[in-house]
């Protein structure tokens, strides 16, 4: 039986296409719903961090991680999820 490239190639096509379309709404998703999403964070604790976000000039990530509601960690694995690939230091 011999085995058609064609046949591999266009299901390796199929699964990049799939992945994109994945990446791409994770990508269009705002952190805090992640986060939500994820069980990393409570209603309340994203409510409170996007009130004191409106009176300040910080990063919602940042607001969570100095709440103690998040650690760097986690925010640096969301961001790497969304493709925001810096992170806090």
């Amino acid at each position: 039986m011999e085995k058609k490239g064609g046949d591999n190639m266009f299901q390796v096509e199929e699964i990049v296409e799939e992945v994109t379309e994945v990446q791409q709404e994770v990508t269009k998703r705002p952190l805090g719903e992640l986060l939500l999403e994820g069980a990393y964070i409570i209603q309340q604790d994203l409510d409170f961090a996007l009130e004191h976000q409106q009176y300040s000039n910080e990063q919602l990530g940042e607001i969570l991680i100095r709440m103690g509601a998040v650690t760097r960690e986690d925010i640096d694995t969301l961001l790497g999820v969304q493709g925001n690939f810096f992170t806090f230091e």
